[in-house]
């Protein structure tokens, strides 16, 4: 019995031996084109493959999108339309080629995706491109997108984790709408980056997640600075800089013209052109803020003092900045404010602040951009450091929504 059974095993090998290798690889069930130089395969294991160059005209898989498993698009197609997959609720892989540029409204919505790469190739995914993805678990976004569209992840109540660049400066309305699994978030940048992330409605979901960011922070030295995230926004938006070095030094004093270069650097660092100032000590000015001292001496956000001077190298006092910062929110929004935001702050040394000043002292305060010390002092003539000046800066441009 066991020579029979041998027998008949090498038989069969014999037989399979003899079969063509295209007896076990998987038959096309369905092809055709699909644009002016696009073709499409549909196998019956279920893998759809296109091929060729140029943009689909024309999706007619969509009669058999319950037979698609896997999607292969080989390299040479730049563009995936609109609603192109939709509804392929069995397919759960796709391999999206370095060609694809553009990723249009609903492309993949209503698939059976179980992971996603979108590639660094990829510049634009329009509104609802991935949405009641119900299966997708994981999303890896290479590409350096601008904006989480409208609705691109809605519905995918299965999301439990998403990376992405710090290219993202928006996320838009309802992007993560029902992505009630979504636990974590891998940013790669810094957390000020993050934090000026401009999210939109519908996005509650986020407020419950980890948030895992890539980097520290933009200076060596601030780990344990207590102005740490706002001298991290301050950098982000381009108003302080650090040293050559990588530090920031922000327990180093702050000079007035560092200071006013600092509030011209929130505008964007505009020109001036000037005949010259005429402060007695012009010529002290070192050149690094030369420009800045003219445009504040232009837009009144700077006076000088009653020897005719403007002391660049002085160390600011919180008094001062406090005139610089009021005068400068006043030039921007070409305005006088409220009496309820000139009210007194009733600061215990308020008596010490210097008429000049005192109204600026107030209106920050009350816009909660300047605070006092824990013994409800605020010590005008104290001298201001650059991690204070960094805060001071940046409530300034919040409270100006930038």
């Amino acid at each position: 019995m066991k020579k029979k059974t041998l027998s008949l095993i090498l038989a069969l090998l014999m037989v399979v031996s003899l079969l063509p290798v295209s007896a076990f690889a998987a038959s096309t069930v369905q092809s055709g084109t699909c644009g002016d130089n696009l073709t499409w395969t549909l196998d019956d294991a279920g893998v759809l493959t296109i091929t060729g160059t140029g943009e689909m005209t024309s999706y007619p898989w969509s009669d058999y999108k319950d037979s698609v498993k896997s999607l292969v698009i080989n390299d040479g197609i730049d563009r995936i339309p609109a609603g192109a997959f939709s509804g392929c609720t069995n397919l759960t892989e796709i391999s999206i080629p370095s060609s694809v540029k553009t990723i249009f409204n609903g492309a993949f919505s209503l698939c059976g995706l179980t992971s996603l790469v979108i590639p660094s190739s990829v510049e634009i995914v329009g509104p609802g491109a991935f949405c009641e993805c119900t299966a997708l678990k994981n999303v890896n976004i290479e590409a350096a997108l601008e904006s989480i569209e409208i609705e691109m992840f809605r519905g995918c109540s299965s999301l439990e984790s998403i990376s992405f660049s710090n290219s993202v400066k928006l996320i838009e309305s309802g992007a993560f709408s029902g992505c009630d699994a979504l636990k974590e978030v891998y940013f790669d940048g810094t957390v000020a980056q993050c934090a000026l992330i401009d999210v939109r409605d519908g996005n509650d979901v986020l407020e419950n997640v980890i948030v895992y960011c890539s980097q520290d922070y933009p200076f060596s030295d601030i780990a344990d600075s207590g102005y740490r995230d706002y001298i991290s926004i301050g950098k982000e938006l381009g108003i302080v800089n650090g040293y050559p070095d990588g530090t920031y030094r922000p327990n180093n004093p702050v000079t007035r013209a560092q200071y006013i270069t600092m509030l011209h650097n929130m505008c964007g660092n505009p020109q001036v052109i000037t005949p010259g100032l005429l402060y007695h000590d012009a010529g002290t000015i070192p050149d690094a803020y030369l420009n800045a001292v003219k445009w504040g001496v232009v837009t009144g956000i700077i006076k000088g003092y009653g020897d005719n001077t403007f002391r660049p190298n002085k160390e600011i006092s919180r008094a001062e900045m406090a005139a610089f910062s009021y005068r400068f929110i006043k030039y921007i929004v070409d305005g006088e404010p409220t009496d309820e935001l000139k009210a007194d702050c009733n600061f215990r040394d308020s008596a010490s602040i210097a008429n000049d000043f005192r109204e600026a002292v107030n209106v920050c305060a009350n816009l909660g951009i300047i605070q006092g010390f824990p013994d409800g002092s605020f010590r005008p003539n104290a001298t201001a450091n650059r991690g204070q000046a960094a805060t001071i800066l940046v409530r300034v441009a919040a409270s100006l929504g930038s």
